[in-house]
């Protein structure tokens, strides 16, 4: 038998593993270069969607400085989401330097049901908005106001 290369199993997502195959089976050259790499599909959904998909939400923390300076404001973000529901990427689109970093601190721990495309796993990109606002905090339980845009 000849080691071959790799063949994509799926587990959530995509893992890659060694297979052997007898040498009477293996492709010739030209053949392998016609297999691409499965590459999970990605897939842009509304952040009014995907609202309804978080399973587990955390809130950022009020930067202290910020609340020193009377500083709020909205944080609006683009996040990827893996095909098991974890935020893997944040990149900040606009909003206040003092309070991105504990949007996106934040974010990395929300939580999102799968999103599945023909039954297999895909990856979301989606846009989440953030507000920070100080006076609300001593009103309401929590002070930062989650609101998804498209």
């Amino acid at each position: 038998m000849k080691a071959l290369g790799f063949i994509l199993i799926l587990s959530g997502c995509f893992l890659l593993t060694p297979v052997s195959v007898p040498a009477s089976q293996a492709p010739t050259e030209q053949s392998k270069q016609n297999i691409a790499p499965h590459v999970p599909l990605r897939m842009r959904i509304s952040g009014d969607v995907m609202q309804a998909k978080l399973i587990h939400q955390v809130m950022p923390e009020y930067p202290q400085e910020a609340m020193k300076k009377l500083i709020k404001g909205k944080v609006r973000t683009r996040i990827v989401i893996d095909c098991g529901g974890k935020v893997i990427e944040v990149k900040v689109l606009s909003g206040k330097s003092m309070l991105a970093n504990a949007a996106v601190v934040a974010l990395r721990e929300w939580r999102y049901q799968p999103t599945m495309h023909n039954r297999e796993a895909a990856q979301v990109q989606s846009d989440v908005e953030l507000k920070f606002d100080f006076q609300r905090q001593s009103k309401e339980r929590s002070h930062v106001q989650n609101q998804v845009h498209i």
